[in-house]
C-alpha cells in the first residue's frame, strides 16, 4: 500500500496529537494546519452530505436559543461549533476522497496503529536501558503536550499520544482487530506477529481505558456470535480476566475502588451531607476523601454530578455546544474535593456526559440511532464478509469516547464516526447488489 504526502499527512492528526502552536483562544495542534490547507481543495471537488447541513443548522439554532437564554455564551458556543463544523465536513470529504472504500481506510489506520504500538514497545525498552532519547519525546522536539507516566515497567505505554488514557483509546480499533486476527485465525486485517504488538503495547500502557475496551471488544464479539450460546464460556474467563487485571495493576485497582465508592456506595454525597463545623472539619474532610478515592473517578463523579443537575434544568436540547464548563460552575462539587479537581471541566471528562449536559435528549436520542443504524452483525450465510468486525472495531472507540474523552473531536475522532456510518451502507448496497443479482 503505498502513502502519498496527502495520506500521511492526513493520517498523522489520528496519532500525533502530542503538539500544539497555541493555547488560545482554543489548543490549535500542529496537524490542523493540514486540515485548513486540505478543506478548501475537498470543497470545490466534492459534495458535502446534506445531513451534515441540517446536523448544523439544528446545533447552530439550539445553541443561538442558549445563548439568549444565558446558559451558553457567544464564545463558547461558536468556539465548539466551529471545531464541530469544519471536523464534520472535513472527514465526510475525506470518505469521498478515498472512494468510501472503508476497508482500505481502516487498514490505512491499522498501519499507522502498528507503528505506533511499536514504538511504544520501544519506549519500555529504551526506559529500562536508560535510553531518554527512545522513550523521552519531548528531546525531540515537537511535544509539547506529551509526558512520562510512571507505573507498570517503570513507566506506562502512551506512545506518541500525551497519556495513556489517549493512547488505550485510539488504539482500541486496532486493539479488536488483533483480538479477531489471534482467535480467529484469520490474517485479513493484520499479521499474528502484528496483533501481538498492539496487544502487548496496549496491555502495557496499563490504562484502565484499555482494559475497559477490551471488556467492550468482547462483549461485541459476543453480541456477533450469538450472546446466550458463548455466554458460559464467556463469563467465567471475563471475570477471571477481571480479577487478575484487579489484582496485578494497581491503577486499574484504584480507578475501579474509586468508581465503587462513587457510583455504587455513594461515598461522596455522604460527606456532602456531613455537618462542617469550622475550616479544621473543612480541610479535615478534603483530606479524608483525596486520600480515600483516586483522583480520576473524582473527576469523573465531579462532572457527572454537574451533567446531571444541568440536565434537570435543560432536558430537551441541553444547555449547547461549549456551556457545560460554565455549568459546572455553577453546580461542582469541589468544595468537597478541593481546587485540585477542576481538570476537564470543558470537556466533562466524558463525551456521553457533555452530551447529556450540552445537547440533553436531543443529543442521547441522536447517539443511540446512530450506534444503532450503523451496527453491522455478522452474517453466517456471508463468512467472507467482515464488515461486522470493522463495525466492531470502531464501535469500540466509539463507546470509549463516550465514556471517557469529552473533546467531541479530539484526534479526529469524527473519522471514525463517518468510517463506522459509511461501513454500514456500503454492507447493505453490497448485499442489495446480491440480491437483485440472485433474482435475476
Amino acid at each position: 500500500m503505498g502513502w502519498t504526502f496527502f495520506d500521511i499527512t492526513v493520517f498523522l492528526h489520528f496519532f500525533y496529537p502530542s503538539y500544539i502552536l497555541f493555547k488560545e483562544p482554543f489548543e490549535f495542534y500542529i496537524t490542523y494546519a493540514f486540515i485548513l490547507l486540505y478543506l478548501p481543495l475537498l470543497i470545490t471537488k466534492y459534495k458535502v452530505n446534506s445531513g451534515v447541513w441540517w446536523m448544523l443548522v439544528v446545533l447552530l439554532i439550539t445553541g443561538l436559543f442558549n445563548v439568549y437564554l444565558g446558559n451558553d455564551t457567544v464564545k463558547n458556543f461558536f468556539k465548539i461549533y466551529l471545531n464541530i463544523g469544519i471536523n464534520l465536513v472535513f472527514y465526510g470529504l475525506i470518505m469521498d476522497y478515498y472512494n468510501y472504500d472503508i476497508n482500505k481506510m481502516f487498514k490505512m489506520y491499522l498501519r499507522g496503529a502498528l507503528i505506533v504500538c511499536a514504538f511504544g514497545l520501544i519506549q519500555i525498552i529504551s526506559y529500562k536501558i536508560g535510553f531518554k532519547y527512545g522513550y523521552d519525546i519531548r528531546y525531540w522536539g515537537f511535544a509539547n503536550k506529551w509526558g512520562i507516566t510512571p507505573g507498570g515497567l517503570g513507566i506506562r505505554v502512551n506512545s506518541t499520544f500525551p497519556e495513556p488514557a489517549f493512547f488505550a483509546e485510539f488504539m482500541s480499533p486496532a486493539a479488536a482487530a488483533a483480538v479477531f486476527t489471534l482467535i480467529f485465525r484469520k490474517n485479513i486485517f493484520l499479521k499474528n506477529y502484528e496483533a501481538i504488538i498492539i496487544l502487548v503495547a496496549f496491555f502495557l500502557s496499563f490504562s484502565s481505558l484499555a482494559f475497559t475496551a477490551l471488556f467492550v471488544i468482547l462483549i461485541l464479539f459476543l453480541v456477533n456470535f450469538g450472546m446466550v450460546r458463548y455466554f458460559i464460556f464467556a463469563l467465567p474467563v471475563a471475570v477471571l480476566l477481571f480479577y487478575f487485571i484487579y489484582n496485578n495493576a494497581e491503577e486499574f485497582k484504584g480507578r475501579m475502588d474509586g468508581l465503587k465508592l462513587l457510583f455504587v456506595d455513594d461515598y461522596l454525597m455522604e460527606e456532602k451531607d456531613k455537618e462542617i463545623v469550622g475550616s479544621r472539619d473543612f480541610i479535615n474532610r478534603q483530606y479524608r476523601v483525596i486520600t480515600k478515592v483516586h483522583g480520576s473517578p473524582l473527576v469523573l463523579y465531579n462532572n457527572y454530578y454537574v451533567a446531571k443537575q444541568n440536565f434537570s434544568h435543560n432536558p430537551l436540547f441541553g444547555s449547547g455546544l461549549g456551556s457545560h464548563e460554565i455549568a459546572f460552575d455553577q453546580y461542582n462539587l469541589n468544595y468537597l474535593v478541593s481546587k485540585w479537581y477542576v481538570l476537564n471541566t470543558p470537556d466533562a471528562n466524558s463525551m456521553g456526559l457533555r452530551i447529556i449536559s450540552e445537547l440533553g435528549l436531543m443529543g442521547i436520542i441522536f447517539v443511540i440511532l446512530f450506534i444503532k443504524r450503523g451496527f453491522v452483525q455478522r452474517n453466517p450465510s456471508s463468512p467472507d464478509d467482515y464488515s461486522w468486525v470493522i463495525a466492531t472495531a470502531l464501535l469500540a472507540i466509539i463507546i470509549i469516547q463516550i465514556l471517557r474523552q469529552g473533546n467531541y473531536t479530539y484526534a479526529g475522532f469524527f473519522f471514525y464516526g463517518w468510517l463506522y456510518y459509511y461501513n454500514k451502507i456500503n454492507y447493505e448496497k453490497k448485499y442489495a447488489i446480491k440480491e437483485i443479482q440472485n433474482t435475476n
